[in-house]
């Protein structure tokens, strides 16, 4: 029983078992968690602890590093993406940004993928997501100060 819920979220209740495109879908359920901790640090920060232990030991009950099904790493990263976000064009360039550096990983976002257990599936997304907000407030610094 407990097996089955530990694999039921992190598969992002069933999300990551789509055939095509997990992480995407994953993101998709991420921005229900955003809708809740949306600018609450305490939860986003609770997530992310949740998500570490969670993929963890779901990783361990597939044997595998980092199983495709386990998108729990995406949803808990959306908030972070999307941390901030003022208008909803900033969102939708947070989250298309994430999505872009989740699957490109560049360095240093790929090696975190190293670090063990939980930590290596769930850090590198919530990096990646950082980095999306970053540029995305960047932007909109950038083309509010053109203005």
């Amino acid at each position: 029983m407990r097996d089955r819920l530990i694999w039921w979220l992190a598969t992002g209740f069933g999300a990551g078992h789509l055939p095509k495109a997990p992480g995407l879908f994953g993101s998709l359920v991420g921005l229900l968690w955003w809708w809740v901790a949306r600018d609450q640090l305490w939860l986003t920060l609770a997530g992310i602890a949740i998500a570490v232990w969670v993929c963890g030991q779901a990783a361990r009950q597939a044997s595998l590093p980092d199983p495709t099904p386990v998108v729990l790493d995406e949803i808990c990263a959306v908030p972070v993406a999307l941390w901030g976000a003022m208008e909803f064009w900033d969102g939708c360039v947070a989250f298309v940004l994430f999505r872009l550096l989740d699957v490109w990983k560049p360095t240093p976002i790929r090696q975190l993928q190293r670090l063990p257990g939980g930590w290596g599936i769930v850090v590198d997304d919530v990096v990646a997501a950082g980095l999306a907000a970053l540029i995305t407030h960047g932007l909109r610094w950038a083309t509010l100060t053109i203005r």
